[in-house]
């Protein structure tokens, strides 16, 4: 998806360099961004005008929590963690199954619950169908 004139960049660490960023002035993590930014494209590019440094590690509700499915799972087990529960749709990150672990993975998987919910609403198909176990 394109945002023309946005003009915004995405850049993702995990694990111990997270935990490195979360701990110095957002100043500093701009100062690393434009340098590797320079060393790719040279001087001429513009200043970042403002950066959002996430807290993951230290915000009480996330504490650095990823999800990232590990190799050898089954799409039995995958249906099994999206499936709904009654009128409970369970959707996110976690339930993308070519993005797992990205912002535009929840988006989409978003999408894809909210059409299950239509189709259950309008044309009373509320069943998720799940693959038989070793499939």
């Amino acid at each position: 998806m394109e945002y023309p004139g946005a003009n915004a960049l995405l850049v993702t660490v995990t694990d111990d360099e997270s935990r490195r960023i979360e701990q110095q002035p957002d100043s500093a993590t701009k100062a690393e961004i434009m340098k590797v930014l320079r060393d790719m494209f040279g001087n001429h590019i513009p200043e970042a005008t403002d950066i959002l440094v996430p807290k993951w590690w230290s915000n009480r509700f996330f504490k650095g929590t990823f999800s990232n499915w590990p190799i050898g799972v089954s799409r039995y087990e995958f249906d099994q963690i999206r499936a709904q529960v009654g009128r409970v749709y369970f959707t996110g990150e976690h339930t993308s199954e070519h993005y797992n672990g990205y912002v535009h993975g929840a988006y989409l998987a978003g999408i894809d619950s909210a059409n299950m919910m239509i189709n259950c609403i309008k044309k009373k198909m509320c069943k998720f169908q799940n693959l038989p176990k070793g499939t």
